[in-house]
């Protein structure tokens, strides 16, 4: 709209009002009347983008879009399909109006899963243990992969059942559930006895028992043989888990067995041998030492 201005100068108490001035032509501007609308949801595999409506004028007006509030507008509203949170800034600009500027958000939240736990009955091995958690594949869209990363591994078998926790997925685009979590177990190893290591031993000065052997063994699965003896001669051994393998291993019966020690064959060396002795009118036997290694 055009419109004419014209001023003078107020009367004072000293001087009377001026005269009018010559007219001005004004053009006044309206203001663009907009609405904006942003989305919120769940990711769905869809792009989304926000919408501004113009309500004043009908007709004529240009929206522009920007992801920076500095500008850098551009008529292409933005489109977002990933998880996250997206500030989009308009501008809207009309012949005879004033530019109107304003802002609406995209938010897309992750989509929740559906876990699928195995492996939740194990049995001790030596090394560090967890259930398996993979995505429920009917939970995710078309062609989206995810993996989980679980924590809350074990060791050693426990009366008790351990808690594994499903903790981070590797597509943001999803979310684990509340309850991530999954109880299991470490069952004890049986251990199987397969047979002695040679029963025939000879004499070195220690205990000697036979050696026993297993099946298949894993790490702390320790054995002790009792019954062992030193000196020449037959033994019955047994065969049992150290106390400390026993928390994590089960060895069923004791499989004795009988061995034997023999002497140890020698080579004799004689050290300090006297050769000269005084005459006693009797037979002299000299007085030798002999060694073979340590066994003397």
């Amino acid at each position: 709209a055009n419109v004419q201005i014209r001023t003078r100068l107020a009367a004072t108490s000293s001087a009377p009002a001026s005269q009018w001035s010559e007219p001005t032509m004004v053009t006044l501007k309206s203001t663009v009347h907009v609405t904006a609308d942003g989305w919120n949801g769940t990711y769905d595999q869809t792009a989304h983008s926000i919408s501004v409506n113009v309500s004043s004028p009908t007709e004529g007006a240009v929206i522009s879009y920007s992801t920076a509030e500095d500008g850098g507008y551009s008529t292409d509203n933005p489109t977002f399909t990933y998880a996250g949170t997206y500030k989009v800034y308009y501008r809207v600009t009309a012949p005879d109006y004033y530019p109107a500027y304003g802002s609406a958000t995209v938010k897309i939240e992750p989509k929740e899963v559906r876990l699928v736990w195995s492996n939740t009955e194990l049995t001790y091995n030596g090394s560090e243990q967890t259930p398996m958690a993979e995505v429920d594949t009917d939970s995710l869209y078309p062609g989206d992969e995810c993996t989980v990363s679980v924590s809350g591994g074990q060791t050693d078998h426990s009366d008790s059942a351990y808690t594994a926790t499903a903790t981070e997925l590797s597509n943001p685009n999803y979310k684990l559930p509340a309850d991530a979590t999954q109880s299991f177990t470490i069952a004890k190893k049986k251990l199987k006895f397969k047979t002695w290591g040679s029963t025939s031993l000879t004499y070195n000065g220690k205990s000697q028992a036979p050696k026993a052997i297993l099946e298949e063994t894993v790490p702390g699965a320790d054995l002790e043989v009792t019954g062992g003896r030193v000196d020449v001669g037959t033994g019955s051994a047994v065969v049992s888990l150290t106390s400390e393998a026993s928390w994590n291993c089960d060895l069923e019966g004791d499989y004795p067995v009988e061995f034997e020690i023999f002497p140890k064959k020698i080579t004799p060396a004689m050290v300090d041998a006297d050769t000269s002795y005084p005459f006693t009118g009797s037979d002299i036997t000299p007085v030798l030492s002999v060694t073979d290694g340590a066994i003397i």
